[in-house]
């Protein structure tokens, strides 16, 4: 009898130890599944973030233009365009918390994206004594101008 409550104890205590790693599988499984639905819901908040960046650039277009095609270059920015000249600025100097602090966009994306509309103010010369005069206000996006001039 002692034997059979032994054998007994035994094979419950390997039971529940095959139950117990079966449980800790499920376990892992879940918290993997979890996991991959984190990423994607990651990725789906960043590819929204970059949609919704993008868009916002569009209200910028007219100003964007300008500075394209250097209307500013050498001449102050006409008083009635500068507050939407520096929303422009301002957009832009986003950018970089984006990229450093944020991780929503890498180096690549950055360059391909909006490395086009970075350099085009290294080449504008009031847009550029614009942001000189207000240093303070623009650290972000001097930085950002200092690592394209340097590209």
């Amino acid at each position: 009898m002692n034997c059979e409550i032994s054998y007994i104890a035994n094979l419950v205590t390997i039971i529940g130890f095959f139950l117990g790693l079966i449980s800790l599988g499920l376990v892992v499984k879940s918290i993997r599944q979890q996991n991959q639905a984190i990423e994607k819901e990651t990725q789906i908040a960043k590819a929204n973030t970059l949609i919704a960046l993008r868009e916002s650039f569009q209200k910028h277009l007219s100003i964007h233009k300008k500075i394209w095609n250097q209307e500013y270059n050498d001449e102050e920015i006409p008083a009635d365009e500068l507050v939407d000249v520096m929303s422009y600025l301002g957009q832009l100097e986003i950018l970089l918390p984006l990229s450093e602090k944020f991780c929503l966009i890498n180096e690549e994306e950055l360059q391909n994206q909006y490395g086009f509309r970075i350099t085009r103010l290294t080449h504008n010369n009031a847009i550029l004594n614009h942001i000189n005069e207000n240093r303070e206000s623009y650290k972000s996006l001097i930085k950002l101008l200092e690592y394209y001039a340097n590209y």
